[in-house]
């Protein structure tokens, strides 16, 4: 395992401000690697993508697939008195369906509406996104060095961890996880 200190910037450019800051004091290329971070949510841990099983903004949306396919039923069910027995199977099913897709997208607004006053933006994602640069250091001197270079450069959540440094990169970067900040 590897000491690795790592800085997250804005922009491409001030992210290869660093490295080339990095370089010109005492590490290698091998030492140092840079890479894109996307935004939360967005780190295809499942098949599908996403970082979770499901979203907070739909977990209204079920329960409102039921009612609103029991309202579309009803609805279905009554407008089927007046017709031909024919079509009233398409009429009520056709009901059912719409009501529940309607009822599933008011439960899914109603929930995001929620979450949106309940939670502030942001508040448990650990990395947002920008562009990481990471540097694998050996000793006191060479962790201090580091991370003057990225605060010199403008790295936000300048962080230190503990990785698997493989062919040049950070091997074992988990996005998801919580960094630990440096003082």
């Amino acid at each position: 395992m590897e000491t690795i200190i790592a800085g997250r910037f804005k922009t491409l450019a001030a992210a290869q401000q660093a490295e080339a800051m990095l370089i010109g004091r005492e590490f290698s290329e091998e030492d140092i690697c840079s890479f894109a971070l996307n935004p939360p949510g967005q780190h295809a841990t499942y098949p599908t993508g996403g970082d979770e099983y499901a979203d907070d903004n739909s977990r209204s949306a079920g329960s409102g697939a039921v009612i609103g396919g029991a309202i579309g039923l009803g609805a279905g069910l009554a407008v089927a008195t007046a017709i031909p027995p024919g079509i009233a199977v398409a009429v009520v099913a056709a009901a059912t369906g719409a009501g529940a897709y309607t009822g599933s997208l008011a439960g899914a607004l109603n929930g995001m509406g929620a979450d949106q006053q309940q939670t502030p933006a942001n508040s448990e994602d650990p990395r947002p996104a920008g562009v990481m640069v990471a540097v694998r250091v050996e000793g006191q001197t060479a962790m201090r060095s580091a991370q003057e270079a990225m605060q010199e450069t403008g790295a936000s959540g300048v962080e230190i961890a503990t990785g698997i440094w493989r062919d040049g990169a950070w091997a074992d970067f988990n996005p998801q996880s919580s960094p630990t900040s440096l003082p």
